[in-house]
């Protein structure tokens, strides 16, 4: 039986072999020999929805001059090509001149979704697409939202921003996923901005640039522009702080915290020696609010003597602490130590009920002497000028009034004598660039000072949370006296060297393996201690004499086993070493890698390490 498909395939071979000798009767019959042009044709259909069935191309024109052949027939998902060929090239030709086939691309490709675009989407300056909230598709097509770009990506400015969003179909064989451009209205940051405490001036001067910290940081590069401003005022008294003219530019929204004020102080006085036209040295109430106009500074008298200098400090009448003298004082020679006649320091004793700021800046001097200064009471302050070279072995020591050590600008010391500033009242010291060596307890016994501070190019020393080590960190130098809570060492610190700690405010230490030298008196009187704790695998091998003298506060001490010297008191006439002087016996003293007395004696050199100390002594082999 002959098939409609047999009939079909004759059928088309007949129309080829008409077409053929139609086209060759028309090639022979054209004299002028030039070739006919044919427009180019066009799929009538380049795109249809995916259903399971075949699907086939057509072109929007027949023509008899070209064949329509390759892929015309397709059912699966893509994308496919069709062929028109011209069947005589001889004699036909394209519109274009050309004779190449044509391909022509057409696609099968699933049915669009029901996509219910976001919208009144929220985000605020500073967050990522992926802090961006996607609901989900409605009453749409099951799928879900996600963004193009990745989660990461900025949202962007203030404003309405615009971002690429993906809907992906629950059902990827019956829908495609799309993409559309979407609004998220992008909100500014909120910044706090705080005014700094404190902040001040004296009555007819000018306002100072307001200092402030914003929480939370601007981000990147962005900066503060403008300043602070304050309610209006010019009368001593308080004024709220306001934002002023202070942006931080469109991407952020600032606001104030309440209840920080800027004060306005009434003028300033002190009693300072003032000297009229015909030299005659009177003391006068003037003003010293450096801050306040010229025509009412701080008038402070120069000297040139230390005569002068006694002579004018005999005239002074008593004052107090609160309001000491400002004199500045510009001399070659300070006379020697406090007790020789003459002398500065001895001037400054005499007057012990005279308090005074002693500036020396003027002053042409390389060293401050030994002793210079011992017990002068009455210096407040002192102003050490930058040629001094060298400050000597307690040069200031057991100034008990001394709170404030300034170096003038410029400074070339380089040498601090030990115990240069033991037992003084300073918060506060900096230690100049130039310095290269500082001695055994040039800080200590200061309980008021909370932090040491080195100078950025000093190469010599460095400074950790206010503790005064070597710049290698391998010594621990000084601890300010008034530092209180834990120290714990920081490893690497080999010794801790002579008074490093002693009459400080800690409470406990916690000492690195690394550490193995404990120098002379370097806990003596550390009242507030009550723990030191050495680390399991310490190589600590010396103490040294009155090490934990007068620490009665601690309740016990491992000795660590590695320990092979306790040092014996030098100069002195008992064979001790007071390591342990005034222990109780509510003390106790742990002897580690000794099984008994008789072995901790033989390995430090006799009895003299646990002599005049009333703690329990426990000994152990571990």
């Amino acid at each position: 039986m002959i098939s409609l498909k047999d009939v079909l395939r004759s059928s088309s071979m007949i129309f080829s072999l008409l077409l053929l000798l139609t086209l060759t009767f028309t090639a022979c019959s054209n004299p002028s020999g030039g070739k006919t042009k044919i427009a180019k044709p066009e799929l009538e259909q380049s795109h249809f929805i995916y259903n399971g069935n075949p699907h086939t191309v057509a072109l929007t024109e027949e023509n008899a001059a070209y064949t329509l052949d390759g892929e015309i027939t397709g059912t699966d998902l893509g994308t496919y090509t069709a062929i028109v060929s011209l069947i005589d090239t001889d004699n036909y030709e394209w519109i274009d001149g050309t004779i190449e086939d044509l391909e022509l691309t057409w696609s099968i490709t699933l049915t669009d979704p029901s996509v219910n675009w976001l919208t009144g989407l929220t985000a605020t300056f500073g967050e990522t697409l992926s802090d961006v909230t996607l609901t989900d598709n409605g009453d749409g097509t099951d799928g879900s939202f996600a963004w193009v770009q990745a989660g990461n990506t900025p949202v962007g400015n203030a404003g309405i921003q615009q971002h690429e969003l993906r809907f992906t179909p629950a059902d990827t064989e019956t829908y495609r996923t799309l993409t559309q451009m979407v609004n998220i209205n992008v909100a500014k940051m909120e910044i706090t901005i705080t005014p700094e405490t404190d902040q001040s001036k004296c009555i007819e001067t000018n306002d100072p640039v307001f200092a402030f910290t914003n929480s939370p940081a601007l981000l990147g590069d962005d900066t503060f522009n403008g300043v602070l401003g304050r309610d209006d005022g010019s009368m001593v008294g308080t004024y709220a702080f306001t934002l002023g003219t202070l942006s931080a530019g469109g991407n952020y929204s600032l606001s104030l915290t309440s209840g920080v004020v800027f004060t306005i102080n009434d003028h300033e006085y002190e009693w300072v020696l003032t000297v009229s036209a015909d030299n005659t040295r009177t003391v006068s109430l003037v003003e010293t609010c450096t801050a306040c106009p010229a025509t009412s500074g701080n008038v402070q008298t120069h000297f040139t003597s230390t005569t002068e200098f006694a002579t004018v400090m005999a005239s002074l009448p008593n004052n107090n602490t609160a309001t000491p003298y400002t004199i500045l004082l510009n001399v070659s020679d300070i006379g020697g130590n406090s007790s020789a006649n003459g002398s500065i320091g001895r001037t400054l004793r005499e007057n012990d009920t005279k308090f005074v700021n002693l500036d020396l800046s003027g002053s042409n001097l390389t060293s401050i002497v030994a002793n210079a200064f011992v017990t002068c009471t009455s210096l407040a302050s002192i102003t050490i000028p930058a040629s001094v070279r060298t400050i000597g072995n307690s040069a200031f020591s057991s100034c008990n009034n001394l709170v404030s050590v300034i170096f003038a600008e410029g400074s070339q010391l380089e040498t601090i004598v030990e115990r240069a500033f033991w037992n003084t009242a300073i918060t506060s010291i900096t230690i100049p660039a130039g310095v290269i060596e500082i001695g055994e307890g040039a800080f200590g016994n200061n309980r008021n000072l909370t932090s040491i501070t080195v100078h950025e190019n000093n190469s010599s020393f460095s400074r950790q949370d206010g503790i005064l080590y070597d710049k290698n960190k391998t010594t621990l130098v000084s601890v300010p006296g008034g530092l209180s809570g834990t120290v714990t060492i920081p490893t690497g610190i080999e010794t801790i060297v002579n008074w490093a700690f002693a009459y400080s405010s800690i409470t406990s230490v916690e000492i690195t393996a690394s550490t193995k030298t404990i120098g002379n008196n370097a806990f003596a009187s550390c009242e507030d201690l009550t723990s030191v704790t050495f680390a399991p695998n310490s190589q600590l091998t010396t103490i040294g004499y009155r090490a934990f003298d007068s620490t009665t506060a601690i309740t016990s001490i491992a000795i660590p086993a590695s320990v092979t010297t306790i040092v014996l008191e030098e100069d002195f006439p008992l064979t001790v070493s007071y390591v342990f002087l005034g222990w109780t016996s509510a003390q106790t003293i742990i002897v580690l890698g000794h099984p008994n007395q008789a072995s901790a004696d033989a390995a430090w050199g006799g009895s003299h390490w646990r002599q005049y100390n009333n703690a329990v002594i426990q000994y152990t082999e571990q």
